[in-house]
């Protein structure tokens, strides 16, 4: 058994084929306060900013991807208790999360090709993404490799994160999308407000902890997540799957 409480999440086995439908993922449902804050603070201020063109995603449904468990290795045997047991390892101690307080003009470490200014929050087409990093637990922490680290191991049980494309791939990106547009917005006006919003946390960075209580799998019918539809299971579960789940 993985330790830690899940709070809500679902006790149930895994089904055949969830697997094709399932997301390793953290802070969904129950968050630290720290996070809450945050990710309605931004959600506010966008939605001043934009009005009903901007539809914020219910605090409920927001999370943060660790890997999803849809891309498969072809050829790859899956092997779900060494992923329980990688996650395990994973947070053995606490990770610490860093979003904002990245200088402009800090080219030192970047995310994509870009800097982590300019990275922390965004417009993914019509959706408003929110990034963290990993970091060394310092109020100014530097960010760790951790996560890229943890999605790369994951190839070792058959599952490949999706922006890891090639050998040289390094995604630590812990992203959220915090809401939608909804309505037609000149693509002007959603940079302002981007960046309004960007340099505001730029200001001072906010830590959040992240720890195997914060993660859980997620199995859903809708990639947003919507409670409704979706099952949030404790990642014990993976630790009694089997291969007719994938």
């Amino acid at each position: 058994m993985l330790e830690g409480s899940h709070g809500d999440a679902d006790q149930r086995a895994l089904r055949p084929g969830d697997l094709r439908r399932a997301t390793v993922v953290a802070y969904y449902r129950e968050r630290p306060p720290l996070v809450t804050d945050l990710v309605e603070s931004v959600q506010s201020e966008v939605a001043d900013a934009l009005g009903p063109a901007f539809r914020p995603r219910p605090l409920g449904d927001v999370h943060a991807t660790v890997i999803g468990l849809e891309n498969r290795i072809p050829g790859s045997a899956v092997d779900l208790q060494g992923l329980a047991l990688c996650l395990r390892r994973a947070w053995e101690r606490p990770w610490e999360i860093r979003f904002g307080g990245f200088a402009p003009g800090d080219r030192s470490r970047s995310s994509r090709g870009a800097s982590l200014y300019e990275r922390t929050l965004g417009w993914g087409g019509r959706q408003l993404v929110l990034i963290g990093w990993p970091v060394d637990g310092a109020q100014s922490g530097n960010p760790r490799p951790d996560l890229a680290e943890l999605r790369r191991e994951a190839e070792t049980f058959g599952f490949r994160h999706r922006y890891h494309v090639t050998s040289e791939d390094s995604d630590h990106d812990l992203h959220m999308v915090l809401g939608e547009i909804v309505g037609e917005v000149p693509v002007a006006a959603l940079d302002d407000v981007a960046t309004a919003v960007r340099a505001r946390l730029s200001r001072a960075p906010t830590v959040v902890p992240l720890s195997l209580d914060d993660v859980s799998l997620a199995v859903y019918e809708s990639t947003t997540l919507p409670g409704s539809t979706t099952q949030r299971l404790p990642l014990e579960t993976l630790m009694a799957g089997r291969d007719s789940a994938c």
